[in-house]
């Protein structure tokens, strides 16, 4: 008999469960491993930490831009390390970033959850992550634009808005927080939780917001040249390198991608 763990990888033979069977070998760095139910998870600290997704494709490159499993920020609950994060100088060159047409599924119902730690105030521009192709000028983000706070979409050729919203949730400097993305039918949802006092869990900052979003977004089969970059704008007005925080302010554990409206609490390592 073969058994498939749950993480990216292929069937471990001959292993001894503790009643004489097969098991299987855990994956070591976040002690709960993949959380399930996720389409995508990547892990930038602990001893799993890598660029590839532990479950689906949505892999990374550029690694120069990221120092893995760094202890600079250390790391959100379950974790003591995590991503740190170069700053890059344009939003096509040097980003940590997909390859082309490597993006998560946004044609219809998804939740991106993304854990951050970012030194720079708010009183900054960023965008912790986002996706498009560089060269339209639509593209699918969460932003803080010196304290003011905006979600926006794109249609499948990232040339037009399917809906854009903004309201006051937002990051808590120096401290780990985590931010949603939530389709659910035409509605879109944007929320920062933030670290508990006991560094066990996250709890729901006030001031989440929505707004309507019609019509498909894009995926992997149609998404015109879509990417995924860290820490910048990957649209034409990004082209400069704006929306991210310099080299070392921002740090990334991990990120989760659900196929579904994911309403739960985020992941805890």
């Amino acid at each position: 008999m073969l058994i498939y763990p749950t993480i990216k990888m292929g069937p471990l033979l001959g292993l001894q469960g503790s009643g004489g069977g097969l098991g299987y070998l855990a994956p070591k760095g976040s002690a709960g491993g993949p959380p399930a139910g996720a389409a995508s998870f990547l892990a930038f600290g602990g001893a799993t930490a890598s660029l590839s997704d532990q479950i689906g494709s949505l892999d990374f490159g550029n690694s120069g831009s990221i120092t893995l499993s760094s202890s600079t920020h250390g790391g959100p609950p379950g974790f003591t390390n995590s991503g740190l994060i170069a700053g890059g100088t344009s939003n096509n060159t040097s980003n940590v970033r997909t390859a082309s047409d490597n993006i998560p599924d946004l044609s219809g119902d998804f939740t991106i959850d993304c854990c951050s730690y970012n030194a720079a105030a708010t009183s900054t521009a960023s965008m912790s992550w986002s996706i498009g192709n560089y060269t339209g000028g639509g593209s699918w983000y969460i932003y803080n634009s010196g304290g003011s706070v905006r979600f926006d979409t794109s249609d499948t050729s990232f040339s037009g808005r399917l809906g854009e919203a903004g309201g006051s949730a937002n990051y808590t400097q120096n401290k780990w927080c985590v931010s949603r993305l939530r389709r659910s039918g035409n509605t879109t949802y944007a929320s920062w939780y933030e670290e508990n006092s006991g560094g066990t869990g996250w709890d729901l900052k006030s001031g989440s917001f929505s707004g309507t979003t019609n019509g498909t977004g894009p995926n992997i089969a149609n998404s015109s040249g879509g990417r995924m970059i860290l820490n910048g704008w990957a649209a034409s007005h990004g082209a400069g390198g704006g929306y991210q925080v310099g080299s070392s302010q921002l740090s990334i554990a991990w990120i989760v991608v659900y196929a579904s409206s994911f309403t739960g609490t985020p992941y805890v390592g």
